[in-house]
């Protein structure tokens, strides 16, 4: 998945930080705004009424809330997940 994406932002294209390693489910969910990561990589949600009145929200991502991610060597990057969360309406 990409975290900043490449039409908002073409100076990321080709970055292995701008990425995400996620599965189809949590790609969409991702991108869709359901849920972003904090500085810390947590895993924060989008508290619209729309996300939380979701059957899907609320049992397969709401469960996960400030779960860290599991990292690899390279760390996703920061201004990008800020990028993100500004996009999604996502508070920290």
């Amino acid at each position: 998945s990409h975290i900043a994406r490449w039409v908002d932002n073409p100076d990321k294209r080709g970055d292995i930080a701008n990425g995400l390693c996620l599965c189809v489910f949590h790609d969409k969910a991702f991108e869709n705004g359901y849920f972003s990561l904090d500085d810390d990589y947590q895993i924060i949600l989008n508290e619209s009424e729309e996300a939380r009145m979701s059957q899907v929200y609320n049992a397969y991502i709401k469960p996960y809330e400030k779960q860290p991610i599991k990292g690899a060597d390279i760390k996703p990057d920061k201004d990008a997940l800020s990028e993100h969360r500004f996009r999604c309406k996502i508070d920290e």
